[in-house]
């Protein structure tokens, strides 16, 4: 039943723009959301499919995060602490006859997409991966129709390989859209708070300016009756 829940949520949320898109030390989903825009891709869909495909502890942010200098070759996942050392594990892959190799924030295959990049330097420049994915997933979009399945196939078109990828890219969405939208709600809130004293002040003000207004009003009077009482002696 949950199950089933997930997938209803993933096909009717609503795009909730995220609040901490500009965290570089989020590389990666920073350019898959400047991806989703430029290629008109359903909201936190690429930033879902990258923390699936290149995703670890991020112990800076204290959470899980795609990182952009991963690999991955015959099922085995390896990530790098720089652009570098991911580069030099390509080259000495690709020197033994490895030709399957998924690189990257989004992980491409540069054995199925030869033509993706003009270089490894590129291959791993998460700007450059994230926009090729991005121009991938609209072309599968394009194709089927459906965001769910253009996900699915950007894995595999093995429908076996296909389903187990669904599961995760659901979930991992929905994930991510939860927390983007909590992270919405509280600034929202947060900005109501702050509405709500500036009326506070504005109200506060106001009847200060209205009280001073009737002490010299009365001020003026009294002093008016009392000049008034002078002229008649």
């Amino acid at each position: 039943m949950f199950k089933y829940l997930c997938l209803f949520l993933f096909l009717i949320m609503p795009s909730v723009a995220n609040a901490s898109s500009g965290d570089r030390l989020d590389v990666c989903s920073y350019y898959a959301t400047k991806s989703e825009k430029k290629h008109e891709i359903k909201s936190h869909l690429l930033e879902a499919i990258a923390q699936v495909e290149s995703g670890k502890w991020n112990e800076t942010l204290q959470k899980k995060t795609p990182w952009p200098w991963t690999i991955n070759y015959g099922g085995i996942g390896k990530s790098f602490e720089s652009k570098q050392e991911a580069i030099k594990e390509v080259k000495r892959l690709r020197a033994k006859g490895v030709e399957s190799i998924d690189v990257g924030c989004m992980q491409i295959n540069l054995k199925y997409h030869p033509d993706a990049f003009a270089s490894l330097d590129e291959a791993f420049d998460p700007l450059r991966n994230t926009d090729y994915a991005g121009k991938f997933v609209k072309n599968l979009y394009d194709v089927h129709k459906d965001w769910l399945k253009a996900s699915m196939y950007y894995h595999s078109a093995l429908p076996s390989k296909a389903e187990i990828y669904k599961s995760k890219i659901v979930s991992t969405f929905n994930d991510i859209y939860l927390k983007a939208k909590a992270s919405i709600d509280k600034a929202t809130l947060a900005n109501a708070e702050k509405l709500e004293k500036h009326d506070e002040d504005v109200v506060a003000t106001a009847e200060f300016a209205n009280n001073w207004r009737k002490k010299k009003l009365a001020e003026y009077k009294a002093k008016k009756s009392l000049n008034n009482k002078h002229a008649d002696l």
